[in-house]
């Protein structure tokens, strides 16, 4: 049989930076503060390399393909300047110039690099392989040299959307962009490990209609939280956020919509502001100036993981999916998929509907069509069966979605009736 080595979880209110920040509330408050900060989803430095890393690679196999870094589009007088020029005169406007900088460099009294100089590290990396395919914040010229036809935008997360609106905006404002756009003859992508589902729909929205590739669906508050515990920790964060000018509560996406996804390399600016800016009665940040240095001790300890280790006799195939089965997580993943395939005729359709993170859907589909349960995404006799049994006996649907009941966690079937295998 297979056995398991299990990599025991740690929650941020166990750290020390975690219990230094909760204790500076009050008794009652403490506990809203701890349930805040233990709803964080931690991204960690392999994760979110491997994952960019493997995107770029998927998308850049076939031509040449020009990547840039998500980076705040020049502007002048508050309007968004075409990201590469352009002739003045009506015909003949074939665009030139240099792209702007991957890291910032405006600033020459204050050095700071954010995700896109860990973003820019991968490309980089990328680029080394194969020079030929993938250039790095290209010239108009090299562009129109190699006849590129895919523009990558990759960023870590999508929040609001807005920033990455802004790029695109910087694009369309280039007449021969938006020429070869309508041509059909290039396509854009944006590539982010996460994303929120308003940030997404804004994006996906856009002129240039770019193919949004991202790896999670990124918690928010309603995620986190039923609708009692969101409003006790709102009024929690009502409590010690400092109003602005206007008397309102940070800016509005941080406020109606927070995430709580934070990466090794930084916080995000889209978590509560308590957590990265002073609060009132003296609260300091969790995470100061948004630098996430405190934690990196504990990086590797943020995820619970139970990974199937064969022993030296080895399991068979149907042991190891018997094993398979009886995981809860596991459980429920198989249901969601195969509740949603038919309707859903694509990888990313499938993350839209379930919310599930793209390597367990992945995992789910190669499973599924090794036994079966489903050809060409749609769902075969087999799978329909497998799909109710989990339905009548240990999955059900609620009006929010697809719940999995608590008092079923561990039900496994023993006898369907039918070979699955």
């Amino acid at each position: 049989m297979a056995s398991l080595t299990i990599i025991n979880q740690i929650k941020f209110s166990e750290t020390e930076p975690g219990k230094q920040w909760c204790s500076q509330f009050g008794h009652n408050d403490r506990h809203y503060a701890e349930k805040l900060i233990n709803a964080l989803y931690w991204v960690s430095d392999k994760q979110f390399k491997v994952y960019i890393a493997q995107q770029l690679q998927e998308v850049t196999q076939s031509q040449p393909t020009a990547c840039f870094c998500e980076r705040e589009p020049r502007k002048r007088n508050g309007k968004i300047l075409p990201y590469y020029k352009s002739p003045r005169r009506k015909r003949n406007r074939k665009f030139y110039g240099i792209a702007m900088s991957p890291i910032p460099t405006e600033n020459a009294h204050r050095h700071e690099v954010g995700s896109e100089g860990v973003i820019s590290n991968i490309i980089t990396s990328s680029m080394r392989e194969n020079p030929n395919k993938v250039l790095l914040h290209p010239t108009a010229q090299a562009l129109q040299k190699k006849k590129v036809k895919q523009y990558v935008i990759v960023t870590d997360l999508i929040g609001s959307g807005t920033r990455i609106s802004n790029v695109l905006d910087s694009f369309w404002a280039v007449p021969s962009i938006r020429a070869l756009h309508s041509a059909k003859l290039i396509n854009f992508f944006v590539i982010a490990y996460a994303t929120s589902r308003s940030g997404r729909g804004l994006v996906s929205r856009h002129q240039l209609n770019p193919e949004i590739r991202y790896e999670t669906e990124a918690p928010s508050f309603k995620d986190a939280f039923s609708d009692s515990e969101e409003l006790e920790i709102r009024q929690f964060l009502n409590r010690y956020t400092k109003k602005n000018k206007s008397g309102t509560w940070g800016n509005t996406f941080n406020w109606h919509d927070p995430l709580l996804t934070v990466f090794s390399h930084g916080a995000p600016n889209n978590l509560p502001e308590i957590m990265f800016k002073p609060g009132t009665t003296g609260i300091k940040p969790l995470f100061k100036g948004r630098s996430t240095s405190r934690f990196y001790e504990y990086g590797s300890k943020f995820e619970s993981q139970i990974l199937p280790v064969l022993n030296n006799r080895g399991a068979s195939e149907s042991e190891y999916l018997e094993w398979l089965l009886k995981q809860p997580l596991r459980h429920r993943h198989i249901f969601q998929v195969l509740s949603v395939i038919g309707k859903a005729k694509s990888l990313y359709q499938i993350m839209d509907f379930t919310g599930l993170k793209r390597t367990d859907i992945v995992s789910v589909l190669e499973l599924s069509k090794a036994h079966k349960w489903i050809e060409d995404y749609h769902i075969t006799d087999r799978g329909r069966y497998l799909r109710d049994h989990l339905k009548s006996k240990s999955v059900q649907v609620s009006s929010k979605g697809l719940e999995q009941q608590e008092s079923e966690l561990y039900y496994c079937p023993q006898s369907l009736g039918a070979s699955l295998y």
